[in-house]
């Protein structure tokens, strides 16, 4: 639940605090008073588009922060899969950091996280409802995880997703060792076709052998010579 929004230096906004109770809240205004730019900073915040246009004019960067209680474990293992860590039960803080110079971090309980992975997280943890915005519900993912928990499925998806991951690993364990024996293959190809370069030399004589690296050694540095000597 989304229970705290924080702007600075954002759109109109120099700095903003709405602090959200329990149950139903609403936010009432004239028109131009600032409503949608609410509702742009929480969108901004949970992985939309941002622009440099957003920050506030006169000033180099903005700053969006969202702090949301999270009590519900499934949600909070749901987030920890998206985030590859474990979300602890309490308060969740992302924040999103804008820059007229066109820089946007992000950032989930201090740790920089993609704006893709942002995205995901945003779709867990709020669901937009209004013209032109797409709705959680109809999003194939979501169903799922809908079907699933309706099902029961939680521990057997839970051990799915474990052998799947193991099996991943173990087709990528296979495809690895099948390049290396390509490559192994090639390289013993080479070496035996170089021996078979030396045999067909019929170099038998150590001095002769040795005249032919020198002459290697001349050829492989011949521009320095020649730079040298001019």
């Amino acid at each position: 639940m989304l229970i705290r929004l924080s702007v600075e230096n954002f759109a109109l906004f120099e700095r903003s605090d709405i602090d959200l109770a329990d149950g139903l809240n609403a936010l009432t205004g004239e028109t131009g008073a600032g409503k949608s730019l609410l509702l742009d900073a929480l969108e901004c915040v949970l992985g939309s588009r941002a622009s440099s246009d957003l920050v506030r004019h006169g000033c180099e960067t903005g700053l969006v922060e969202a702090f949301f209680q999270l009590n519900d474990a499934e949600t909070r293992e749901t987030l920890g899969r998206i985030l590859g860590e474990e979300v602890p039960e309490g308060e969740l803080l992302i924040r999103r950091r804008l820059s007229r110079g066109g820089r946007f971090a992000a950032e989930v309980n201090g740790r920089s996280v993609p704006v893709s992975v942002l995205k995901q997280a945003g779709d867990i943890l709020v669901d937009i409802h209004g013209q032109n915005e797409h709705q959680r519900l109809i999003q194939p993912s979501v169903q799922l995880e809908a079907l699933d928990r309706f099902a029961g499925l939680g521990e057997a998806r839970k051990r799915y997703e474990a052998a799947y991951d193991e099996l991943r690993e173990r087709m990528d364990a296979v495809a690895k060792l099948r390049t290396q024996g390509a490559e192994l293959a090639r390289e013993k190809e080479y070496l035996e076709h170089q021996v078979r370069e030396i045999e067909s030399a019929g170099v038998t004589d150590e001095t002769e052998l040795e005249s032919l690296i020198d002459r290697r050694q001349m050829a492989a540095h011949h521009q320095q010579i020649v730079d040298t000597v001019s």
